[in-house]
């Protein structure tokens, strides 16, 4: 019994692309703790359970559909299904039986916990990966909705309703997910034209690229100067993301027309690095009224409903 139990967690273990879920897992656990709300600690386990199984399980399916590609790329060619470790009909078993339990447990937070996790798999799966991943370049910016969907999900399941603020925080990685995406497909740039995977940096060029990422990251510093208008984060959070756009863009540029190879590597890391340090400071809403100067809190705003 015990063999099989430990086999299925490593079956399970390689197609959920472990660390991409659980980050977004974290966002969710973000979109809970940011709202005003009552806290259940049920609750909070009923989210961050139902979105791990979820998002592992959509993960899965997608590996499924991506099978015949990934065998094209040497980023990808050692994933279970084209490395054989696991059938492709086994695969999307498990992703399907992950998704159903995971959403079958979202029924229980009792909001709108289930539609975001639908969400989330339909643009996943459906939108990005089947209709869009090898027809058109934008189609990261359609995938960037699913990667949404948690941390909407933990607004929701905080709040019992999306709101401004949700809506807003879920733009921060919609605004993410593509600038993370294009950086890894000019890392990988061989792989992508050999499986033929149509990617903006590389239908575009370079100098397009940038001013795309210019805008992008500049809608997300405006976004995050908006969520300390409303009163949800402090001034601390478009402070720090300000300047780390000021010092990713200066990043990407050296990587993109000094030709820096390993400049565009560290972008990459450090784009993670970003939105991870954004969504902290996110949190810290709460203990930073007592501890940091009210012009940073924000706090003559606190009165001010974001429900």
């Amino acid at each position: 019994m015990g063999e099989p139990c430990l086999r299925a967690l490593k079956y399970f273990e390689s197609l959920s692309k472990f660390p991409q879920t659980v980050m977004l897992v974290f966002t969710a656990f973000v979109g809970y703790f940011t709202p005003r709300g009552s806290f259940s600690l049920m609750g909070l386990l009923v989210l961050l359970l139902s979105e791990f199984l979820a998002i592992a399980g959509t993960t899965a399916i997608n590996m499924y559909y991506d099978r015949d590609i990934d065998a094209l790329m040497d980023r990808t060619k050692n994933r279970p299904i084209p490395s054989g470790f696991l059938s492709a009909d086994k695969a999307l078993a498990i992703g399907y039986g992950a998704l159903i339990f995971g959403l079958m447990i979202s029924f229980l937070d009792g909001t709108l916990l289930p539609v975001t996790i639908l969400l989330g798999y339909v643009f996943d799966v459906w939108v990005y990966t089947v209709a869009l991943k090898r027809k058109s370049s934008l189609n990261i910016v359609f995938g960037g909705v699913a990667g949404a969907m948690p941390i909407l999900g933990g607004w929701v399941a905080r709040t019992g309703s999306v709101g401004a603020g949700g809506l807003i925080l879920s733009l921060l990685i919609l605004l993410w997910i593509p600038l993370h995406t294009w950086v890894i497909s000019l890392v990988h740039r061989d792989d992508y034209i050999r499986a033929g995977v149509p990617m903006v940096p590389i239908k575009v060029g370079l100098k397009r690229l940038y001013i795309y990422l210019f805008f992008a990251l500049a809608a997300f510093f405006f976004a995050t100067f908006e969520l300390a208008m409303l009163g949800i984060t402090t001034w601390l959070t478009p402070a720090l993301s300000g300047s780390m756009i000021i010092a990713l863009m200066a990043m990407i540029y050296k990587a993109f027309f000094l030709n820096n190879k390993r400049m565009l590597m560290s972008a990459q890391v450090f784009a993670d690095v970003f939105l991870t340090i954004s969504l902290i400071s996110v949190l810290i809403r709460r203990w930073a009224v007592k501890f940091l100067p009210e012009f940073l809190t924000g706090s003559e705003l606190t009165t001010r409903s974001y429900r």
